[in-house]
């Protein structure tokens, strides 16, 4: 007999914060996403562009001074 858990990792204020932005994005005219430089792309919210759409977006890179250049 197998013995398998399921974790599911989704903390309640996520849930609540991704319920919120789907929500009111009909409220705002331009998107900015902060993303960590060091991880662009894993620090993004998974489901980002389904939220927001065609909404114009400025994406905002933090921790620049701690990234490598070259891969970012």
């Amino acid at each position: 007999m197998e013995n398998k858990t399921n974790i599911n990792w989704y903390p309640g204020h996520m849930a609540k914060t991704r319920r919120q932005m789907s929500e009111y994005i009909s409220l705002v005219d331009v998107v900015y996403e902060v993303v960590d430089a060091r991880m662009p792309m894993s620090s993004r919210i998974k489901d980002i562009n389904t939220i927001v759409g065609s909404k114009p977006r400025v994406i905002i890179m933090t921790k620049m001074d701690l990234c490598d250049i070259n891969e970012t």
